[in-house]
Parts: structure tokens; C-alpha cells; sequence
């Protein structure tokens, strides 16, 4: 779904959760699950990862994994080799799809790895697993070890006058792909920026 560079599929990985959710509808999701319980799914898958064990996870009879664009057996990749997780963690949740995602950063042997991870939950059980790993030397400014805490910024509540509807978000994110196939037109530029600058500040700050 992804291309193979993992660092620019982060980029583009902060648009998915908003593109994916227009595809499904609140019916969708015969079981509610708000903000805080897509979180606490987030917050469980990493924990499973840590603990080296997908056991612990409430999964679909068919649930799909990805990492990297490259579909595997839940337990592979990633899963053999990751650590502990910084306390520096995004989310994205939209309860109306059943989409959570997160961008973190994880312990690997004597280095850390940045990570972007989307579930899809569905009657509250995960049936899609998507991640993005990226490494030091994938980018030459990539700088993981930055990414101890989440900064202020992440946390300070947008007036609500100055928000976006979900249709508005939906459409940026529209609109960064669109961007992508025609290597940026003027109607696109600043969606395609968004991203840009939001994994930016938060890889080199």
C-alpha cells in the first residue's frame, strides 16, 4: 500500500487514519468504541509489543498485518526484535471508522526506532494492523532520540473556532495523495505540507 521508504511512509502515514475513515461509515461499527477505548487498543498493542507477545491481543478471526507495506504473520518482523516504548506517543482516534493510530518511538537493541501504527477495530476486536517502521540511516536528519516526551504543542487544545470539520480533515488528506500522483499542483501544495511539518517538528526538535 505504502512505498518502500519507511521514512516517507511515515509522512504520509499521519494522513491514512482520516482517508481510511471516509471509506466507512458509524455503522460500521455494531459495537461502540470512543476515544479513550480506541486509545486503550493503541496502548495494548503496545504493550503486546513490548512483551514480545501479539497473544495479547484481541484480534479478528482474519485480521490483516502489514509492516512496511509487506504483509507477514502477526508476531514477525518488528515483533522479534522490538523493545520498550518511548512515553513520547501521537494518537490519532476516530471513533465514528474505528480507526486509532499512533506514532511512537521504540527501543531496538542499542538503538530506536521510530514507529506509526493503525488498527482498525471492529466490534472491538483488531482487524487491521498496519506499521511503519523507520530507522537511523533511512533519513539522514532522522533523529528518534528526540522523541522521549510528546511536545506541549501535541497537547494544547484547538479553539474551537479554528477547527476543522471531519469532512475538512478527510479532504486534506484527499488531498495530499492527489498531490503525490500530480507532484503537487498549487490546490494541493499546502495539504501536502501539513504532514510534512508535523513529523518534522516532531523528529528534530
Amino acid at each position: 500500500m505504502i512505498g518502500t521508504d519507511p521514512f516517507r511512509a511515515l509522512v504520509t502515514a499521519f494522513t491514512i487514519v482520516v482517508t481510511a475513515a471516509s471509506a466507512f461509515s458509524a455503522g460500521a461499527q455494531s459495537a461502540a468504541c470512543d476515544s479513550t477505548c480506541l486509545k486503550g487498543f493503541v496502548d495494548g498493542y503496545f504493550e503486546a509489543l513490548a512483551a514480545r507477545d501479539p497473544g495479547k491481543l484481541p484480534l479478528a478471526a482474519q485480521a490483516k498485518f502489514t509492516e512496511n507495506g509487506r504483509v507477514l504473520d502477526i508476531g514477525e518482523g518488528f515483533w522479534k526484535t522490538a523493545g520498550t516504548p518511548a512515553r513520547y506517543r501521537d494518537y490519532l482516534l476516530d471513533p465514528e471508522s474505528g480507526g486509532a493510530a499512533a506514532l511512537t518511538a521504540v527501543s531496538e537493541y542499542t538503538a530506536t526506532a521510530q514507529m506509526f501504527v493503525r488498527l482498525k477495530v471492529v466490534d472491538r476486536r483488531i482487524a487491521e494492523i498496519e506499521t511503519i517502521v523507520a530507522r537511523v540511516g533511512d533519513q539522514r536528519w532522522f533523529a528518534p532520540e528526540n522523541l522521549a516526551n510528546l511536545s506541549d504543542i501535541f497537547a494544547r487544545p484547538v479553539p474551537a473556532a479554528e477547527r476543522h470539520s471531519r469532512a475538512e480533515l478527510v479532504a486534506a488528506a484527499d488531498a495530499y495523495f492527489t498531490a503525490v500522483q500530480t507532484e503537487g499542483t498549487d490546490a494541493t501544495r499546502y495539504a501536502v505540507m501539513i504532514p510534512v511539518i508535523v513529523v518534522r517538528y516532531a523528529t528534530c526538535s
